[in-house]
C-alpha cells in the first residue's frame, strides 16, 4: 500500500505549479495548492477532488502564509486521525 503524502504547491493555478498538482493528484497524494485569488475556481478545474485544498496566498502576506502552512498540518491532522494501526 502507497503512503499517501501530503504536498505544498505555490503557484497552483497555472504553468509549471498547475502541472505539478495535477500529477500529484492523479498519483493519489494530497496537494494543498495556492492560488492569488479564486480557489474555487481551480478546484472546479481540478473536478473538486477530495485529495485537493485550495488555499489564497500571497507571499507578501504573512497572515496568508501562515493559513497556508494551517492548512498543510489540518489536512496532516486529518490522515492522522483517520489512519488506524494495521491497516497496512
Amino acid at each position: 500500500m502507497k503512503t499517501q503524502k501530503t504536498w505544498l504547491i505555490t503557484g497552483g493555478a497555472r504553468g509549471l505549479g498547475f502541472e505539478l498538482t495535477k500529477a500529484v493528484l492523479a498519483s493519489g497524494d494530497n496537494v494543498v495548492a495556492t492560488v492569488r485569488s479564486k480557489p474555487q475556481e481551480l478546484a472546479e478545474t481540478l473536478g473538486n477532488d477530495g485529495n485537493l485544498h485550495v488555499a489564497i496566498l500571497d507571499v507578501t502576506s504573512e497572515e496568508q502564509a501562515k493559513a497556508a502552512v494551517d492548512a498543510v498540518q489540518k489536512r496532516l491532522q486529518l490522515l492522522k486521525r483517520t489512519f488506524k494501526p494495521g491497516m497496512m
